[in-house]
């Protein structure tokens, strides 16, 4: 379960971020602020996503830790 909950955050805060360059790349002369905020957006479901996956990581090391 906790594996499936993992990749999809991860994959789309990944996706997020490669459109928000290539959104950079393609509509440079056009708006910089738009670009701009895109990039913060896939930056922030980025970040999220990765403490997301670090709590999960995180949860499963302590579990481990006190079966031992």
């Amino acid at each position: 379960m906790e594996t499936t909950r993992k990749k999809p955050s991860a994959l789309t805060g990944l996706i997020l971020c490669v459109l928000g360059i290539v959104g950079i790349r393609f509509s440079q002369p056009i708006a910089t602020n738009w670009d701009l905020a895109i990039v913060l957006l896939s930056c922030m479901v980025l970040l999220i996503s990765m403490m997301i996956n670090f709590r999960y990581l995180f949860s499963n090391f302590f579990k481990a830790i006190r079966r031992k």
